[in-house]
């Protein structure tokens, strides 16, 4: 195999590259995805997991406002997300919706715009306070405040899990809805509300970390979870991401190369292996070929030359013999004209093979005879003579 070292070089930097792959230690992404499809510790797969045999979950990457022909009074909604502020014309469609019956559950550190001032709530961050409760604590704990659940129980999470609290409007029960407080923190600030609106709820809970793997799969904490998502007593629920993830469709058409991850390294290795192979490949293996330029065409300086010759010698009638020459191989190769110029008949036979003048013929015939018999011309004789032939061939 000719190329063998080629195939040689790139299985080695296949081989060290898979062993660099295997070698290295998994490392946890600690970014907060809440996506549920993530096994890392701030995603939602162990939730997904847990709720699917449950309820019937369709995952949605849509706007509420996209959603909102497809929902029902008999489905819910679930949203996950760090940051949840519809526009005014979702707050509108939520509102439709829930007063229809339907019941939303929306989980974010921070709900604001439209839709928080028409609930009249305002989310909170400790953080960014001098609560020494909050600040002092390496472990703090939620209670649910519902007297028809357990109250008494403590579901503890590292402080800056749950960092976010409600407060609410001075007016808990307005004439369109009523807010009920369903979870609290260590500290009895609000972390969990129910708001009636119409036939249905809205439930907002303000500590989404609480749903991710890392703090569902610790100690008692999926009771504290299944607690509040009992609030969604519908068999059906969309989830969508949108809030959290935005529109995560890969539109590539390798989109499931590209999802899965040992076929998305296998594809990288592919690719990478034929652009080495091309460049080790773009060398020329044979010398250039060089460009060689036709041999030109001579003829006409060689006539000049030899023309120039004999009109330099005055040797007129070689000259005029030459032409006369060519004239009758001419006439043979066009007419089939092989009389001879001196034949009795020569100008009628030639007038009716070329269609030329039986005056024009016997001027040129005159010629050609004075100088085939001459001993030498003059070059006024030579020109006369060129000039007959050029007329013959004009007419």
């Amino acid at each position: 195999m000719k190329d063998w070292k080629y195939v040689m070089y790139l299985g080695i930097l296949g081989g060290l590259l898979l062993l660099v792959i295997l070698s290295n230690e998994k490392k946890y992404d600690w970014r907060v995805t809440l996506a549920h499809e993530d096994k890392n510790p701030y995603g939602t797969y162990a939730l997904n997991s847990l709720l699917s045999p449950l309820k019937k979950v369709e995952h949605s990457y849509k706007t509420f406002y996209e959603l909102k022909d497809s929902l029902s009074s008999a489905t819910g909604v679930l949203i996950l997300a760090e940051r949840f502020q519809p526009s005014g014309e979702e707050t509108k469609a939520i509102l439709n919706y829930v007063e229809d019956g339907g019941v939303l559950f929306v989980s974010a550190n921070s709900i604001s715009g439209k839709f928080a001032d028409t609930l009249q709530i305002q989310t909170n961050d400790h953080f960014f306070q001098s609560t020494p409760n909050f600040q002092n604590l390496e472990s703090a704990f939620l209670r649910l405040r519902n007297t028809s659940m357990d109250t008494t129980s403590e579901f503890h999470f590292k402080n800056d899990n749950i960092f976010g609290y409600f407060t609410i409007g001075d007016t808990v029960k307005t004439r369109r809805f009523t807010t009920s407080l369903i979870a609290s923190n260590h500290n009895d600030k609000a972390v969990g509300l129910r708001i009636v609106v119409g036939e249905g709820s809205i439930v907002l809970c303000s500590t989404p970390l609480i749903f991710t793997n890392y703090c569902l799969l610790n100690e008692h904490n999926p009771a504290l979870i299944s607690s509040l998502l009992s609030y969604i007593p519908q068999s059906r629920i969309y989830w969508t991401e949108y809030y959290q993830l935005g529109r995560k469709e890969v539109t590539s058409p390798l989109r499931f190369i590209l999802s899965t991850e040992p076929l998305r390294w296998a594809y990288y290795l592919a690719v990478g292996s034929m652009i080495i192979f091309i460049l080790f490949e773009a060398k020329r293996k044979q010398r250039i070929i060089p460009i060689i330029k036709p041999l030109p065409n001579t003829t006409v300086d060689f006539v000049n030359t030899i023309g120039g010759l004999y009109f330099d010698n005055a040797d007129h009638k070689s000259i005029a013999m030459k032409k006369i020459h060519s004239f009758h191989e001419t006439l043979r190769n066009k007419f089939y004209f092989n009389q001879s110029v001196f034949a009795p008949n020569y100008v009628q036979a030639l007038a009716l093979k070329s269609g030329v003048g039986e005056q024009t013929v016997q001027q040129l015939v005159d010629i050609i005879r004075s100088v085939t018999a001459a001993q030498t011309i003059s070059e006024g004789e030579l020109k006369a003579l060129h000039q007959r032939i050029l007329d013959f061939w004009d007419k």
